[in-house]
């Protein structure tokens, strides 16, 4: 707003303003406590003067730029930014550019079950369902994959997963007293 005043309830004159809100027109009061004005005509006397003195220490607070502040805008219209572009003709600018560290994934390894005589395709269904979280249907043909082949790939993971997975089904085979072997090779 370049010529208007705007009021809020906390300066001691809002009161006066609603007072004097009739006397304004329609069209000028805002919603809620706020009150705009727009140009200078219809404005009584004392809002102009809280205008000039709201401008009057805006100019005081410009005026100290000398002393440590900011310089406002120049007379030529330019920003203080055009100044300092002025200032550093002689500096080379470009774009900075920074290349990002693509990060490789990490290595994968298999958790390997191993068939053996005396483990029950029971247990083993279990333990693919509980460890590996494998569904029924998976479990059943991972466990005679297992049975037929000798071994099976019961899961691929990141190491540290991996090997937790193994140390997970050997507590689990030495608690229900099975020989389930166990091993992680590297995918």
């Amino acid at each position: 707003m370049r010529d208007g005043v705007r009021l809020r309830s906390g300066i001691p004159d809002a009161r006066r303003a609603w007072q004097l809100r009739p006397a304004i027109g329609r069209g000028s009061v805002k919603e809620g406590a706020k009150l705009v004005f727009f140009g200078t005509a219809g404005i009584p006397p004392g809002f102009r003067r809280i205008r000039e003195t709201r401008v009057a220490a805006a100019a005081r607070l410009y005026g100290q730029a000398d002393h440590g502040m900011q310089k406002p805008l120049n007379r030529g219209g330019r920003g203080i930014m055009a100044e300092q572009h002025d200032q550093d003709a002689g500096v080379d600018h470009g774009v900075v550019t920074q290349t990002e560290k693509k990060l490789k994934k990490p290595p994968l390894y298999k958790v390997l079950l191993h068939n053996d005589d005396y483990t029950t395709m029971e247990f083993v269904v279990y333990v693919l369902q509980s460890v590996f979280r494998h569904d029924a249907t998976k479990a059943t043909q991972i466990m005679l994959h297992i049975h037929r082949r000798g071994m099976g790939v019961a899961g691929v993971y990141t190491y540290e997963v991996a090997e937790a997975k193994a140390s997970r089904v050997d507590g689990l085979a030495k608690k229900y007293e099975f020989p389930l072997k166990c091993s992680v090779e590297e995918a």
